[in-house]
């Protein structure tokens, strides 16, 4: 089956920033995990984080009335200074980041109405040369 979903475009960029998340590899990761209808996809230009976000997947919960995105993921890949790009790459193959990011998503779809009712973020940051993940608290987190 196909993988499907409602690709919001890229965003256009300023020379010296591009994306390290390819789509076809975000595709890959999330059709190897099971997931065929991941909602909405965009790619963004982040020019000011503090912390330089590299992914973010977003899940409104379905206890949210009348939201028409409640329960459908909104995965984000966000521009980074393309001197840190290769870096930025090398370390999403080495840490497995989008099969990990994926099975997360996947977890999330298969969970009970308590997990799936209230929302949930991941965030993939690098930072000191490395990448680590957030939650939508802000917190670090660890993923299997």
């Amino acid at each position: 089956m196909p993988i499907r979903y409602e690709f919001m475009g890229r965003a256009k960029l300023i020379k010296g920033y591009s994306y390290p998340v390819k789509r076809s590899e975000l595709d890959a990761a999330l059709e190897q995990a099971g997931i065929h209808e991941p909602g909405r996809i965009f790619y963004s230009s982040r020019y000011d984080d503090s912390d330089m976000k590299v992914l973010s997947v977003f899940l409104m919960g379905e206890s949210q009335q009348g939201y028409r995105i409640r329960n459908t993921p909104v995965i984000s890949a966000y521009s980074v200074p393309a001197n840190q790009r290769p870096e930025i790459r090398r370390l999403l193959e080495r840490q497995d980041i989008l099969p990990r990011i994926a099975a997360w998503l996947k977890r999330l779809e298969d969970a009970t109405n308590v997990i799936r009712g209230v929302n949930q973020e991941i965030i993939v940051f690098f930072t000191d040369a490395a990448l680590s993940f957030k939650d939508r608290h802000n917190k670090t987190v660890e993923l299997p």
